[in-house]
């Protein structure tokens, strides 16, 4: 939701993104194979189909479509090195137009770094910000 909030208003300076991956089934299918395919087809167009139903909102838009509308604004995304529902991280670094940092954590599963791993997703997460809103020098005045 970050990302996509983010692409809709310039009123956020710098965005955070822990766990962003596949959102409908064409996304998810796009990056399985042969009976893997044929037995996840039917469960994520139900998932997908009851997600627009009980939420009274078409199915989004893939992210990759939103990233680039980010720029130049910089981002962050984190992800969980096990147990991660995806990885489209690289196709999400690759959208960007913008400053793009990646944290791939290695403890915890999917969103779950900051109960795992509080002070280093604290750290890096107020890292980044302190980087990315910090005043540019604009040189001698």
């Amino acid at each position: 939701m970050m990302l996509q909030t983010a692409a809709g208003t310039k009123d956020l300076a710098a965005v955070v993104s822990d766990g962003a991956g596949a959102r409908v089934a064409s996304e998810e299918l796009f990056d399985v194979q042969g009976l893997e395919r044929a037995f996840s087809a039917p469960l994520l167009v139900v998932k997908t189909g009851a997600v627009a139903l009980f939420s009274n909102h078409t199915p989004p838009s893939d992210l990759t479509e939103y990233i680039p509308r980010i720029a130049p604004r910089p981002f962050m995304l984190i992800h969980a090195a096990q147990g991660e529902v995806d990885n489209k991280t690289p196709e999400y670094l690759a959208a960007a137009r913008g400053p793009a940092e990646h944290w791939e954590m290695p403890e915890g599963g999917h969103t779950a770094g900051i109960r795992t791993m509080p002070q280093e997703y604290a750290r890096r997460v107020l890292d980044f910000f302190d980087r990315s809103l910090r005043p540019r020098d604009e040189g001698p005045h």
